[in-house]
């Protein structure tokens, strides 16, 4: 019975979808009504949520290749300066040195004008020479050599002195530095008072003045020392044999000092003292061996520079021994002189000089009284070679000048000098 229902069943389900199937595929497109009915009736359908997209970030762009700063290479060491040679540490200057004098005052001689005490080197009127003359260095690091030579006929007025050898020995000296602040010489070297010196081109004018070379030693023979102090003060000392003196007849040589001090970079003051027995100096050299008479010796120079001034001065005076042999006293004499120059370009320059000299007991010159004026005209058509012409006046107080009445006839003389010096060192 069971079989029988159970059977029924599934005929009746299988004839009821067939039914369906095909009235479903007979029927048209719904009517908008049933359509809407539909949709009324129906629960709304929810919206279908979207998936989440995961978006991955994406890779990072290449990193832009970092430029490597430069290595900067070190720069190499510069390499120490060689040691200088043996002959790096030499030098060598020559020069000549030689004029041409007019004497205004038309002597008979040309050789009038070393009449008097205080011509210095140019000596006769016309061509003359002064100096021919070498300059010999050795620079070591403490020890050097210093040779200087002159010939001609103002070496024998510079030197005086008749021997072969020292008659054309005007240094000779040999140096220690042990540090930066102290030297020594020991030989034969210049003397260090006064502004002028021999070599004419150092100096403002051609002609040397009546100071230097009637009241100034010229060189000295013994020890010198220099001491720097400080950027602007030395000291220099002597121990020598006297005035331009090789050889030390007396037992007391001479003793010499002065103090510098560079006031400013252009300003300079120096103030020296030299002393010893007067047979070896300026004194009375009949006994040369007397070491008693001392004389005393005082110096002073200022200098300053200026753009293209230039100015020298210098004032010296001298006490001699209680007896000196021109009387029974002491006996004084003294001098000044004052160079201004100008250099407004290289080639060519302007300088005068005005000197005083007072001698009241004639002792060291031919009159109680000079007095002298220079002006000179100074051209250098290269730096080697060096023109100047001096016109030169003094005066005096006695007849002491050579001139067309003879010797020792007129109180003034006036004469103008061309001077030429070619040196490898100007």
């Amino acid at each position: 019975m069971r079989e029988t229902w159970k059977w029924t069943y599934v005929i009746l389900g299988l004839y009821l979808g067939s039914t369906s199937v095909i009235s479903h595929a007979q029927t048209e497109e719904p009517t908008e009504s049933a359509t809407e009915a539909t949709l009324e009736t129906a629960e709304p359908m929810a919206e279908p949520t979207p998936a989440e997209v995961v978006l991955e970030a994406p890779p990072p762009p290449p990193a832009a290749p970092v430029e490597e700063a430069p290595v900067e290479e070190a720069a190499p060491e510069a390499p120490a300066d060689p040691e200088p040679s043996f002959w790096d540490r030499m030098s060598l200057n020559v020069f000549g040195d030689a004029y041409y004098m007019v004497d205004w005052n038309r002597p008979d001689s040309r050789t009038a004008p070393q009449d008097v005490g205080h011509r210095a080197f140019d000596s006769q009127a016309g061509f003359g020479l002064a100096f021919g003359g070498a300059d010999f260095r050795y620079a070591g690091d403490q020890f050097g050599v210093t040779l200087d030579l002159r010939f001609g006929p103002g070496a024998s007025r510079l030197l005086g002195n008749s021997d072969p050898v020292f008659s054309v020995l005007k240094q000779a000296f040999v140096s220690w530095t042990p540090n930066e602040t102290v030297s020594f010489d020991l030989g034969q070297f210049d003397t260090i008072y006064g502004a002028e010196v021999a070599d004419s081109w150092r100096n403002l004018n051609y002609t040397r003045g009546a100071l230097y070379y009637l009241m100034q030693p010229f060189y000295h023979t013994g020890l010198r020392a220099k001491v720097t102090l400080s950027d602007r003060i030395g000291l220099t000392g002597m121990l020598v044999n006297g005035t331009n003196n090789p050889v030390n007849g007396a037992l007391a040589p001479h003793l010499g000092l002065q103090a510098s001090l560079a006031i400013s970079d252009a300003t300079f003051l120096a103030i020296g003292w030299y002393g010893g027995p007067g047979s070896q100096g300026f004194g009375d050299d009949s006994d040369p061996t007397s070491s008693d008479d001392w004389e005393q010796f005082f110096d002073v120079v200022f200098t300053a520079n200026a753009g293209i001034l230039s100015f020298v001065g210098n004032v010296d005076a001298y006490v001699s021994g209680p007896d000196s042999g021109v009387n029974e006293g002491r006996s004084v004499y003294w001098g000044a002189s004052a160079a201004l120059g100008i250099r407004p370009v290289e080639q060519f320059g302007v300088a005068v000089r005005g000197e005083l000299l007072q001698d009241p007991d004639v002792f060291i010159g031919n009159t109680e009284f000079l007095g002298t004026g220079t002006l000179t005209l100074d051209y250098r058509p290269v730096p080697n070679v060096i023109l100047r012409l001096d016109n030169r006046v003094e005066v005096a107080d006695t007849r002491i000048f050579t001139d067309g009445d003879g010797p020792a006839s007129s109180k003034t003389w006036f004469a103008t000098t061309l001077g030429v010096v070619v040196t490898s060192n100007p």
